[in-house]
């Protein structure tokens, strides 16, 4: 394995770069046993060492980086490809189509068909619900909120932390949810509780921390904090919307056929295996889901749509957000 100064893991390459224009190139991107992976996501680190490890001719750089920063890197340098795969929370391709590659060479035969993408541009990856964490010693003897609506009492109020909907996918989705359930009612009776966040994963540190009761988020970032004693997850009874976690080819990459055998190992059933295992509170996007001992099967779970209106209203949904969050403060 290749190593440099700016390797931050052991095994594939993570790097911490700027946005195209503002700093270096990625190395080595005229080797055609190379891929570059823009990402954020603990999972792409541990299965492109895996790859690595299992095929040697190629050489994995994973540039870190959110969601939102990743794909303005795939806009910044579209004159001149470096990356091969994008990992992105909603999907660019509705907006910037000619970025990205549809996903011919990669084999979903096996995906469950309700998480494909109809446009043929996003490959599902892994799914997660989005619900909640909380810990009992900041709950000091109160009952944890079992349904969504609970939520909206006032005796909640600044004790739920979540993400900010108009930059959080997790967060919109919750919000989304919220709708489904109760309309722009139940909305803002949250609203008049949460205490909004600067980052996704902010919430779940705090509820860790013990300075929150309870934090939304995604059901994979809830079981990074979660243990046996005083943290656990929450799933309201009256709904829980699905996040299907999407990896894009980039158009034009230096390196395509790597990109698509990638995800195919991505989609691997052993692999999806061992990342249900490996990593709990990610799912399997297969029809064959394997199973985890530490989440709670999807049939016992009340799973909802997203809905439409969510996906077609986005700007006006997050104006709406703002306009609410706003008369609370």
């Amino acid at each position: 394995m290749r190593t440099r100064p700016l390797v931050a893991l052991a095994g594939a390459h993570v790097l911490l770069l700027p946005l195209v224009g503002c700093g270096e190139d990625i190395e080595n991107r005229d080797d055609p046993d190379s891929l570059v992976i823009y990402s954020a996501e603990e999972v792409v680190d541990f299965f492109a060492e895996r790859y690595e490890g299992e095929n040697s001719e190629v050489g994995i750089d994973v540039v870190k980086g959110s969601s939102g920063e990743s794909v303005a890197r795939v806009v910044a340098e579209s004159d001149r490809p470096q990356g091969d795969i994008v990992v992105a929370g909603n999907d660019p391709a509705t907006t910037n189509p000619d970025l990205f590659l549809e996903n011919d060479d990669v084999d979903l035969s096996d995906v469950n068909p309700d998480y494909v993408d109809p446009e043929g541009y996003a490959t599902p990856i892994v799914v997660f619900p989005v619900n909640f964490i909380y810990n009992d010693d900041v709950l000091d003897g109160d009952d944890v909120p079992e349904t969504w609506e609970e939520m909206a009492d006032p005796t909640w109020e600044g004790r739920i932390y979540m993400g900010n909907p108009t930059t959080s996918e997790a967060a919109y989705k919750a919000m989304a949810t919220w709708w489904s359930i109760g309309g722009w009612d139940l909305v803002e009776g949250i609203a008049q509780n949460v205490v909004v966040t600067e980052g996704s994963t902010d919430p779940m540190r705090a509820v860790g921390n013990g300075e929150a009761a309870i934090g939304v988020g995604v059901e994979q970032q809830v079981y990074q904090w979660t243990n046996d004693d005083t943290i656990h997850a929450g799933y309201p009874t009256d709904g829980i919307v699905m996040h299907v976690q999407t990896w894009y080819q980039i158009a034009n990459s230096p390196s395509p056929t790597n990109g698509a055998n990638f995800m195919n190992y991505m989609l691997d059933p052993e692999n999806q295996q061992v990342m249900v295992e490996e990593f709990p509170g990610m799912r399997s996007v297969l029809s064959d889901e394997p199973q985890s001992d530490v989440v709670p099967p999807l049939d016992e779970l009340t799973i909802i749509e997203v809905p439409d209106e969510a996906n077609e209203n986005r700007e006006e949904w997050n104006d709406t957000w703002r306009d609410i969050i706003t008369a609370v403060e």
